[in-house]
């Protein structure tokens, strides 16, 4: 794009932001826009007109004059309007000449309306101007105290730079050049003066940490050190950063000594306004960003956990802690929040107190009723900075005025007037007495709150105020361990003050965190704040620097002797300088000199460790615990095997905890003792860690059973507790806290095992019975005699249990709960009837589900089903009772027919053989029930199928006799005889089949697991043995109402014992019902 236009001199010119497009003001008032590729877009004609500037997204042209005007252009080339800088159009702005007018970088696209200003015009005679887009129709008035020449944004838009000339002072006749940096909302961050007159241009670069500027025809280039919201503690660095071009939103915890990152912490909505630190945590003051007046204080520990939050009725804009006070203070007011521990551990409750307090008052807290009015007072003298230590408040005020309070009572004690004006930041020393001011200027001052002194040989001196001669100051930071000592940052470098003399400069381009030890570490926080990730710091964001005396002091042990750096610190005296020499001396095994030095350093630890070396007589030994108390293991575990000394060195990895090698030296040298100390320290290494797997091997390669109970009560394995419990000897203390656990667990059988084998018996009833498991709590009763468990009382426990659960429910669910306890109890038959009656409740029910019923009918007959197991498993009286009543009953018949067949002598012969054979299986089955180590029930399986053989042999036997009988009598001349004896053969030949039947079914079931075929058999012989026994009676009957008619007695003594065999047969089996236990 050309123009035929000649000699007419261009006033301005800008491209758009994608520059696409260029517009140029000249001098006759034309104004031309034109393309990239020289092609006009168009022109106007504007009067005066002199400065161009689009906004950003290009849609609009505005064109100031040198009249104050600015024209509002669009791209078709139309004048809609004017940008209205006074409430009144007709009014002007200001009666000097406009010289700029820039866009904020990152202001919104569609021409700027959010809530933050992004277009500034500036005038000549100091007036700014800062309005949220071209229409607002209130914008914000700074009057800047100079003649402004130009001004410029910085790159994020939170900072603008306005340069100009300062107004003439009797000491400044002709002014100087000055540069002065205001926030988007017109709040004045920092002051720079310059020796030269007059400032020409200003620009920013990328990052917004240097501005370049034209001073007389020089060139130079300004480091710009902004307030940045940062605070230290316990090696841990938190700083807030912005989050997608928003207000500081991320709070960001990294560990300098790890050079780790900690955590990062979002707080959405909210924008962090404040922060500040105490001597283990920080607090952070936070401001909801669509609310104006809801504001929150956070504090967090080391981990970056909340250990507690507070709200507050005023603006935390400035942040101060101790030990046990927090302090946030708005313009006019502050909240005092007084917290402390009640515990030792740091999880415990914080108990809080708050106050409010205001600047203008000097009698006391503000009343609760009148809180929210007088906080929000505007105060003639507002607050701009304040400090605290764990005696004193001190609050700085816009005159220069200084209040000093008392802590922790908070009473106001004194103001002193005219100390520093729009002060930004103060400091105390160790004890209070000194206190440190820096205002916006770069001006810096100590001055003396209580009698102290300056100088070594000075009189004391208080209320004095001493100022520093350099000016340009930007941050200071006082030493944590000494009165004197205090560091301030001065352009590019940090200058160490002792009193009020100064030390060497060090290049320095960081912000202060920590000033101890002769120390200083400094944070580049600006550089990766402005990154293009700040939340992920580099590993080197700080760095450390040296004072003088301590630089020195290791250039002299390094290149000179021992004793000339003695000399040296004995000038320069301090603590760390003594216990650096010390520490030297005792390298080099110089013993008298490092306690010499310990001593001057107030390090008592350094000389018992002296006193230690001295009692060992070879100089390899006192050099090996000099490299081990110096952190060199492997050199000292070197020197340790070359003088013969393997167990200082196993000592030396154990108290180091270095279990990893302590492990390889124990396993390369058998040594058990030391590996067992190294499984143990893996152990807590692992467990520490959460690895539980590992934990766990180590902690049972060490046969450690307190640990490997730990790890597996939390890891929560039950399978693993048990297990345990088996392995530990009986009456080991873990087994009452491993059996208390599994009942807490649920595993009520598990836990009476190990609570039985640590002598326990009571504790193992009771968690069963808490659990709900009687059967096991009485199994326990009947083994044990306990006091006030019965299991009559067990059992009245359950039903009163059982009880008080149905009554705490209604209907189906009821039933249902005491069906499952009743089961679970082992009263298989109350489990049935409740869920027969359950059954019932479902059938009357009209939305009848038939897969349910089919389930509840199931689990109902498996209840009778257990019912029968569990009576077919029990062995106890009835048992005995009922094998003594068959062998009795067996007998006395065999016994008759001994004493009543005189002529028939073979059978009763045969029938007393079988009964001994009998009586000795019946006897051995007694003995078995007895005897508790024997299996009972194969025992008593075995006596039936001997009974039954024996009683099928028998019935062989009477059955010949009774054939050859007939036999005879088929040679006599008595017919009804031979009836009546062939009736009898045959009923015999009846029960020689029967009892054949009977046998059979015994040797078939050798190999049976079903109980109620058990049961059946037990019935089967019993039936079998009774008719055999009726038929003896009626066989005998008949014999003697024949043949012996006038053996009366003998007849009537055989019926009677006839009559017992039956009842002995018939009722023991009642009896053996009735009489068995659980």
């Amino acid at each position: 794009m050309a123009t035929r236009a000649v000699q007419v001199a261009v006033m301005g010119m800008e491209w758009t932001k994608d520059g696409e497009c260029i517009g140029i003001v000249y001098e006759t008032g034309s104004i031309m826009v034109g393309k990239i590729d020289g092609m006009k877009l168009w022109s106007a004609e504007q009067k005066y007109a002199r400065i161009p500037a689009w906004s950003p997204d290009g849609s609009i042209l505005l064109v100031g004059t040198s009249l104050g005007q600015i024209f509002i252009y669009d791209k078709g080339s139309n004048n809609v309007g004017l940008v209205a800088l006074t409430r009144r159009p007709e009014e002007k702005p200001s009666d000097s000449l406009l010289i700029d007018m820039k866009w904020r970088p990152n202001s919104t696209p569609d021409g700027g309306k959010s809530s933050d200003p992004n277009l500034a015009v500036a005038f000549e005679d100091g007036k700014c101007f800062l309005l949220q887009g071209e229409d607002d129709p209130g914008p914000t008035m700074i009057q800047v105290p100079m003649m402004l020449t130009c001004i410029d944004w910085s790159a994020d838009g939170k900072l603008l730079a306005v340069a100009g000339k300062g107004r003439k002072t009797a000491a400044k006749p002709e002014g100087t050049a000055q540069l002065m940096l205001y926030s988007s909302y017109g709040r004045q961050e920092l002051i720079m003066r310059f020796e030269q007159k007059n400032m020409y241009g200003l620009s920013w670069n990328a990052t917004g940490l240097r501005i370049a500027v034209i001073m007389d025809g020089l060139l130079s280039f300004l480091t710009v050190k902004r307030p940045l919201k940062f605070c230290f503690f316990e090696n841990i660095l938190a700083y807030t950063c912005a989050k997608d071009d928003k207000e500081d939103a991320l709070l960001v915890l990294f560990n300098c000594k790890t050079e780790r990152k900690v955590t990062v912490k979002h707080y959405s909505g909210q924008g962090i306004v404040s922060l500040a630190a105490g001597p283990d945590f920080c607090v952070a003051g936070a401001k909801v960003l669509k609310e104006n007046s809801q504001y929150t204080i956070y504090m967090m520990n080391e981990t970056g956990a909340t250990a507690n939050v507070t709200s507050c009725q005023v603006e935390p804009l400035f942040l101060t802690a101790n030990e046990n006070q927090v302090i946030a203070a708005s313009r006019e007011a502050f909240l005092v929040w007084n917290f402390r521990q009640t515990g030792e551990s740091a999880t415990s409750r914080w108990e809080t107190n708050e106050r409010y307090f205001h600047i203008d008052d000097s009698h006391g807290f503000i009343d609760t009723k009148q809180k929210r009015q007088r906080v929000l007072e505007i105060s003639v003298d507002p607050i701009s900075a304040m400090t605290c230590s764990k005696d004193v408040l001190v609050v700085g005020r816009e005159s220069g005025n200084i209040v000093r309070y008392r802590l922790p009572q908070m009473t106001w004690e004194r103001e002193y007037t005219a100390v520093l004006a729009k002060a930004k930041k103060l400091g105390l020393n160790k004890d209070s007495s000194r206190l440190l001011l820096l205002n916006q200027e770069g001006q810096c001052c100590m001055y003396a709150l209580s009698e102290t002194k300056l100088a070594k040989d000075a009189p004391p001196v208080k209320d004095v105020k001493l100022n520093l001669e350099r000016h340009g100051i930007w941050n200071f930071a006082w030493a944590e361990d000494d009165l004197e000592l205090f560091v301030v940052a001065h352009k590019n470098s940090a200058v160490i003050y002792r009193n009020r003399d100064p030390e060497e400069p060090i290049a320095n381009e960081g912000y202060f965190c920590q000033f101890k030890n002769l120390e200083i570490r400094v944070a580049f926080v600006d550089e990766f704040v402005r990154s293009a990730n700040p939340t992920e710091p580099p590993t080197q964001a700080t760095k450390v620097l040296r004072v003088k005396s301590l630089r020195e002091t290791y250039h002299l042990m390094e290149t000179s002797s021992l004793v000339e750096a003695q000399r040296f610190v004995d000038t320069h005296p301090h603590p760390v300088l003594w216990n650096i020499l010390a520490d030297k001396a005792l390298q080099k095994l110089q013993l008298d000199l490092a306690e010499v030095c310990y001593i001057h350093g107030e390090n008592y630890r350094g000389t018992q460790f002296i006193n230690r070396l001295r009692k060992q007589k070879s100089d390899k030994v006192r050099q090996a615990e000099v490299s081990a108390h110096f952190g060199d293991l492997y050199r000292a575990e070197q020197e340790f095997n070359e003088a013969n000394r393997s167990d200082l060195a196993f000592d030396m990895r154990r108290i180091s905890g270095d279990w990893f090698r302590l492990q390889e030296m124990a396993d390369d040298d058998q040594n058990d003792m030391a590996l067992k100390n190294a499984h143990e320290g893996l152990g807590r290494y692992y467990y520490d860690r959460q690895s539980w797997d590992e934990a766990v091997k180590n902690f049972d390669h060490a046969r450690d059973y307190a640990a490997l109970y730990k790890c597996h009560m939390i890891s929560g394995d039950v399978g693993k507790l048990e297990e345990l419990a088996e392995i530990l000897p009986t009456g080991h203390p873990l087994l009452i806290e491993i059996g208390q656990l599994l009942g807490r667990y649920g595993h009520s059988k598990a836990s009476a095992k190990a609570l039985r084998r640590s002598d326990h018996p009571e504790l193992a009833v009771k968690v069963c019975l808490a659990n709900h498991d009687f059967p096991t709590a009485t199994e326990i009763a009947r083994s044990v005699d306990i006091e006030g468990f019965s299991p009559k009382t067990i059992s009245a426990l359950m039903n009163q249990a059982i009880k008080e659960q149905v009554a705490s429910q209604d209907g189906t669910k009821s039933l249902w709960d005491a069906s499952k306890l009743y089961y679970n109890a082992g009263s298989f038959l109350e489990s049935a009837k409740c869920l027969f009656q359950l059954l019932a409740l479902e059938v009357e029910n009209k939305s009848v589900d038939y897969v349910r019923l089919k389930k509840i009918s199931v689990l109902a007959a498996s209840a009778v089903e257990e019912n029968k197991n569990s009576l077919g498993n029990r062995v106890g009286a009835g048992d005995v009772c009922w094998l003594f009543c068959s062998m009795f009953s067996e007998a006395l018949p065999c016994c008759f027919t001994l004493s009543c067949s005189f002529v028939h002598y073979v059978v009763p012969r045969c029938s007393v053989l079988f009964f001994v054979l009998r009586s000795s299986t019946l006897c051995h089955a007694v003995y078995s029930v007895l005897d508790s180590s024997l299996q009972v029930r194969s025992v008593l399986f075995c006596s039936v199928a001997f009974h039954s053989a024996s009683f099928c042999f028998a019935t062989f036997l009477l059955l010949c006799h009774e054939i050859v009988f007939y036999c005879v009598l088929l040679c006599a001349p008595m017919f009804h005889f031979i009836i009546v004896q062939f009736i009898f053969v045959l009923c015999f030949v009846l029960l020689f089949c029967a009892a054949c039947y009977s046998l059979h079914v015994v040797f078939c079931s050798l190999n049976c697991h079903n109980v109620p075929f058990r049961i059946s058999l037990f019935r089967t012989v019993t039936l079998y043995s009774t008719v055999f026994i009726l038929f003896q009676f009626g066989l005998f009957s008949f014999v003697f109402l024949h043949f012996v008619p006038y053996r009366s007695t003998v007849f009537i003594l055989f019926h009677f014992l006839m009559f017992c065999s039956v009842f002995l047969h018939f009722v023991p089996y009642r009896c053996r019902q009735f009489f068995a236990v659980p």
